[in-house]
């Protein structure tokens, strides 16, 4: 598609920006509206969003496409720990979570080099179109496996909290990621994102503190055991996402790892 570097780095940006923008809003709509619910329908959007992606003809459908497959994500997402929540009694919560977990790593490590082993074999698009099959074995286990539940004392919904949550996320996010396409802090648009996301964000932190049905219950990490695990699981995938993200760039452009012509 003659895409310019920037294009793809943006193929890979706008699925992380969605993505991290819109998660914690699919996780509390998933608790209202129905948890399995959203998760069928995050997977269709998935799904189909990767067949969207592996014929894209442009690097702007390429893009766009990309940010639908971050959409369907973030519906997918926060439904399956809520959903183990619901499905497994606490003693065996814990070595649920933790196959979960181990899940999430495992794909993130096998994704470049799967994705190299496909690119290597068949045309580009099968790196995203290997996703449908994976989506629609998960949508026929799912209507046998997992019943829906709901928060049933959920309250009032808190419109403002989610709604502050989003800018947030997104400007905090979109400022990690262009400081890293520049190397810098300098540029305006790079600290003024970054500055405006954690201004809204400390406004989203005061209101949750404050609101009677909070999206976010911030007295939880009055404890330290919650706010040590939470700190430990972002800093890990904040480095195993950089480090995958540059690993693929490292090992074509720094090692001459060879690609094959149909890839190109």
């Amino acid at each position: 598609m003659g895409a310019s570097q920037a294009e793809l780095a943006w193929a890979i940006n706008a699925y992380t920006l969605v993505f991290a923008g819109l998660l914690f809003t699919f996780g509390v709509l998933g608790d209202r509206w129905g948890r399995r619910r959203l998760l069928v329908a995050g997977l269709i959007v998935f799904g189909s969003a990767s067949t969207l992606t592996a014929y894209s003809q442009s690097p702007e459908q390429l893009v766009a496409a990309r940010a639908a497959m971050g959409f369907g994500a973030s519906m997918v997402m926060p439904q399956t720990l809520s959903v183990i929540t619901n499905v497994f009694p606490p003693e065996e919560r814990a070595r649920a979570i933790g196959l979960w977990a181990g899940a999430v790593g495992l794909a993130m490590a096998i994704g470049p080099s799967a994705g190299g082993l496909l690119l290597e074999n068949f045309w580009w698009g099968s790196i995203f179109l290997v996703n449908v099959p994976f989506v629609l074995l998960g949508l026929a286990l799912m209507f046998f496996l997992v019943p829906e539940s709901r928060d049933e004392s959920a309250g009032r919904p808190d419109v403002l909290g989610v709604l502050l949550s989003i800018p947030g996320l997104v400007l905090i996010v979109y400022g990690i990621i262009t400081a890293g396409e520049r190397s810098s802090l300098a540029d305006w648009d790079v600290y003024g994102a970054l500055v405006l996301g954690l201004a809204v964000l400390g406004m989203f932190l005061v209101h949750e503190s404050r609101a009677p049905n909070p999206s976010l219950d911030v007295r939880f990490f009055r404890d330290p055991r919650f706010s040590v695990s939470v700190a430990t699981v972002m800093v890990l995938f904040f480095s195993m996402a950089g480090i995958l993200f540059f690993l693929s760039f490292y090992w074509q452009s720094v090692r001459g790892f060879p690609r094959s012509s149909r890839a190109c």
